[in-house]
């Protein structure tokens, strides 16, 4: 065998070498459920539907992992970063821990009930959606649920009425302030457009009010909190500003919750008929419970 034929050989049987080592830790990085952790986190869905039912607060507080949720907000420039672990040691851990504590409120104080509508598994996790049901209201709310040293763990939860999961939300107010800062024009007539619909409402002109929340700059709309403030503001000023403001808010915003309402008002049967189909494949909810929506037995709140 001659040299280079020699030195050809020794090549491919490196890089067959490299090749099967990046294939084994390629591997070994992907670690999926097993059906016995599958069966333990759907297992957990059902506790967690049970507890709540029951009014109970211990397994829902003592599930939510404030550390994981913590890490899900990633993807923050250094400074964004700093800003934020300020704020979430300050403030927005304690808020987080205690938006899981006001679900069981929420359903204790309004004579409702909860049910594991589906759990969604990937490989790490999984996703238990919920739905929420009222005297004549719904409404629907999904969590995360990692394994953290075996034990299921709530690290992460996400609204239907804003499309949002709550560690992408705060993402966002973070880079928000971060992008438009104190000297930022667009951040100045927020205050002022806020500042003044406080005031317009303190004196009684809601009319006033509501203009002023069409004010902010698109750029510091995050979920659906600002356009449902509109709506909620327009409803209690009649029909006619409410159908102004659902047709504004639906050129706005193109969220399934905001179309949702745009569709019940003016009884379009199309919208309604594409929103009703998207929650039934997001939701895996009941027949029963589509028809009942359907019918407008039953409002999503």
């Amino acid at each position: 065998m001659s040299k280079n034929q020699s030195m050809k050989y020794i090549w491919i049987i490196i890089i067959a070498f490299l090749f099967s080592c990046k294939s084994e830790v390629k591997e070994k990085k992907v670690v999926k459920l097993t059906n016995t952790e599958k069966t333990q986190l759907k297992d957990f869905g059902n506790k967690l539907e049970k507890s709540i039912n029951n009014y109970e607060y211990e397994l829902i507080k003592n599930s939510w992992n404030n550390s994981v949720f913590r890490k899900r907000v990633k993807g923050l420039a250094k400074t964004e970063q700093t800003v934020f672990d300020h704020y979430f040691d300050k403030d927005f851990g304690t808020k987080i821990e205690n938006e899981n504590i006001d679900l069981v409120n929420k359903l204790k104080f309004n004579s409702g009930k909860i049910f594991f509508s589906k759990i969604i598994f990937y490989p790490k996790h999984a996703e238990i959606v919920f739905t929420m049901l009222f005297n004549q209201n719904v409404d629907f709310w999904k969590y995360r649920v990692e394994l953290v040293n075996t034990i299921p763990q709530l690290t992460d939860y996400y609204s239907y009425r804003d499309e949002l999961w709550k560690s992408r939300n705060m993402k966002n107010l973070i880079r928000l302030n971060a992008r438009y800062t104190a000297t930022s024009q667009k951040r100045h007539q927020t205050n002022r457009s806020l500042t003044e619909y406080a005031e317009y409402l303190r004196y009684g002109d809601s009319l006033s009010a509501l203009e002023s929340l069409y004010k902010v700059p698109e750029t510091h709309l995050i979920g659906n909190g600002l356009s449902l403030k509109r709506i909620n503001l327009a409803y209690n000023l009649g029909d006619s500003i409410l159908a102004y403001s659902l047709e504004r808010e639906r050129e706005l915003n193109q969220s399934i919750y905001i179309r949702y309402l745009y569709g019940y008002y003016f009884y379009d049967t199309l919208e309604l008929n594409n929103v009703f189909g998207e929650l039934k494949d997001e939701l895996g909810i009941s027949n029963q419970m589509i028809d009942s929506l359907v019918q407008l037995d039953y409002f999503w709140n």
